[in-house]
């Protein structure tokens, strides 16, 4: 069983890797192969990019026990704002903590604007194989 945040992305990397193929160009993810074989996963950040029209659009990242909600827009009229939340403590993210702790706002913010600069936009499906 596999503890540790994990995405759907890490599912490509984990089945190349499994079946001993090495991918001819960078996939997104990572393999857990490892981990399923019994070691730790390293801790890593995980990135969310939601566009639900109508409802919300907007990009989060989960780091630690720390997760920031950038919303573009949602349907509460919400505009450009940032929400903070301790997940691990707060899991129903009732309780906002962006005003109360600005540090850890930014240091999140700027580590989301980093994660987000560091992918390429998808433009067409690729084949990572040939």
């Amino acid at each position: 069983m596999v503890q540790e945040r994990v995405s759907l992305a890490d599912i490509l990397p984990t089945v190349l890797e499994i079946v001993g193929v090495t991918p001819k160009q960078p996939v997104d993810g990572r393999s857990l192969f490892l981990r399923l074989q019994g070691q730790p996963l390293a801790p890593q950040a995980l990135l969310f990019d939601v566009k639900w029209k109508r409802r919300i659009v907007g990009k989060a990242l989960l780091d630690g026990p720390w997760k920031l909600i950038s919303i573009e827009q949602n349907y509460e009229g919400l505009k450009d704002a940032l929400q903070l939340y301790q997940v691990e403590q707060d899991p129903l993210e009732k309780t906002d903590l962006a005003q109360i702790n600005p540090q850890q706002l930014e240091e999140m913010k700027k580590k989301l604007d980093q994660m987000v600069a560091s992918y390429s936009e998808v433009v067409a499906p690729r084949n990572v194989l040939s």
